[in-house]
């Protein structure tokens, strides 16, 4: 049985109680849009660093690839 197996088996015997179902759908659906939205960030920040000679990179080339600006975490 797969994760999404089961999940779907939670949310059946969830069926009685449907707000309950509903938030847990939500949840799982945002976790999922997260996890994407992280993947494709640390693959477009790899992309780039692989672009650049190695004598080129500096520290804050390498953090702003993955996201991180001086004042943080930039989305």
């Amino acid at each position: 049985m797969n994760e999404q197996d089961q999940i779907n088996m939670i949310i059946t015997n969830l069926d009685h109680k449907p707000e309950m179902a509903k938030k847990l759908i939500e949840i799982y659906d945002q976790l999922v849009t997260d996890a994407a939205k992280m993947y494709q960030k640390l693959n477009d920040g790899r992309s780039y660093l692989m672009q650049v000679e190695p004598k080129d990179i500096t520290v804050e080339d390498s953090l702003e690839a993955f996201g991180f600006g001086r004042n943080g975490l930039n989305y």
